[in-house]
């Protein structure tokens, strides 16, 4: 200022002012208090920090040694866990990029290059998607085609559904089908096994049966005896001699039968 003679009061010092002593006293106490809650709040963000103390009397117990603390690791121990986890995931991505060779190769590094590994001229011959649905196709009618094989060789496997209103009719008693009851033998569980293996085929072997049925047949006929011809005497009006017949041929002179 050039103007000598201005001049003014101090805000603190005048009439009207407060007591200053009185909140410098406050101000203090409540600045220490604040300096203390900061120096606890960053001992115990960071643990790892020295305690710095002026009173050579003080002592206390180590936090993490004592003996109701948690089981605490080894500094080179987290770095080795690291290291093995770090490697894990480098096993994970090679394993998963071998087994889908189909996902995409991201990189950062434009000047990397890289041949198809299903085009090189070393790689065996592939198929086409057209080609492998074909032939799971195929398969699946050669699979059905030899259950239905089976099925007919063998009926007398069972059935198996799993649709519960499935239902079907006897192939034995249909209205359509052959009388081969006939052919039904049965045998006691103590007779030879030689009757189950010789009849076990009865229902479908008929053409089989029938020739064996005649044969058997013809061993057990037994011709009939026949009696011999009672010679007749010719008559006297009529000479006819000593004729040989056969008893087909039996001339009945008399009326009566030579089987009477």
């Amino acid at each position: 200022v050039e103007d000598p003679t201005l001049f003014g009061r101090n805000y603190f010092g005048r009439a009207s002012a407060d007591d200053q002593e009185q909140h410098s006293a406050e101000r203090d106490l409540i600045m220490e208090d604040l300096k203390q809650l900061k120096k606890l709040a960053v001992d115990y963000m960071h643990p790892e920090r020295p305690v710095v103390v002026e009173d050579p009397t003080l002592f206390g117990r180590n936090y993490f040694n004592r003996p109701s603390a948690l089981v605490q690791e080894d500094m080179e121990l987290v770095r080795e866990y690291k290291l093995v986890l770090a490697d894990a995931k480098k096993l994970k991505k090679l394993a998963v990029d071998y087994k889908h060779p189909e996902i995409p190769v991201h990189t950062e590094d434009a000047t990397s290059c890289g041949r198809n590994y299903f085009s090189r001229p070393s790689a065996p011959p592939q198929e086409s998607l057209e080609y492998s649905q074909e032939r799971e196709r195929v398969l699946a009618e050669a699979r059905r085609l030899k259950k239905l094989a089976v099925d007919y060789l063998h009926p007398e496997n069972s059935v198996v559904t799993s649709d519960g209103a499935a239902c079907g009719r006897n192939y034995f008693n249909r209205g359509s089908a052959y009388i081969h009851n006939q052919m039904v033998h049965t045998f006691p569980a103590h007779e030879d096994d030689h009757h189950e293996d010789h009849h076990h085929m009865d229902h479908f072997g008929m053409d089989e049966d029938v020739d064996h049925m005649f044969d058997d047949m013809r061993d057990q006929f037994v011709a009939p005896a026949v009696p011999q011809a009672t010679a007749v005497k010719p008559s006297s009006d009529e000479e006819e001699g000593n004729l040989s017949r056969s008893p087909s041929s039996v001339m009945l002179f008399t009326g009566e039968s030579v089987y009477d």
